[in-house]
């Protein structure tokens, strides 16, 4: 494969460099038994930057961890379960999502409409 210099950074060229990078950690993969998720670049003219996550094959990854810990968390401190379908003032019917520990108001996560929102953990009518 012939040399390809770049001179600045820009969306086009780093579309192709993240595809050159997965495959050649997709080899280092399969060597050691872990598995490479490339995150969001960030860039200038002249250097970028990339988000990387690691972990062990047979692992669960960070975002399924938190999947997890929302509906177990639900279902502890609520009295719903995940797939209830809710009505909240100023949205209407939603579905429940989770509930995320971390945040200081919105703790109640509900689906609506396609897009994903917090909420106040406070008894909402089931429909």
């Amino acid at each position: 494969m012939p040399n390809k210099k770049i001179d600045g950074f820009k969306p086009s060229n780093l579309d192709e460099l993240r595809k050159e990078l997965e495959v050649a950690l997709e080899q280092v993969s399969g060597k050691y038994g872990i598995i490479f998720k490339i995150g969001r670049f960030s860039y200038t003219n002249d250097s970028f930057d990339f988000k990387t996550n690691v972990r062990v094959e047979g692992t669960k990854s960070q975002e399924e961890v938190r999947k997890e810990l929302e509906v177990e968390h639900l279902e502890r401190f609520t009295d719903y379960k995940r797939g209830d379908e809710i009505k909240v003032e100023g949205l209407g019917i939603a579905i429940v999502k989770g509930f995320n520990m971390r945040a200081r108001k919105y703790k109640l996560l509900v689906k609506y409409n396609g897009q994903s929102y917090g909420i106040r953990n406070k008894t909402y009518p089931k429909v």
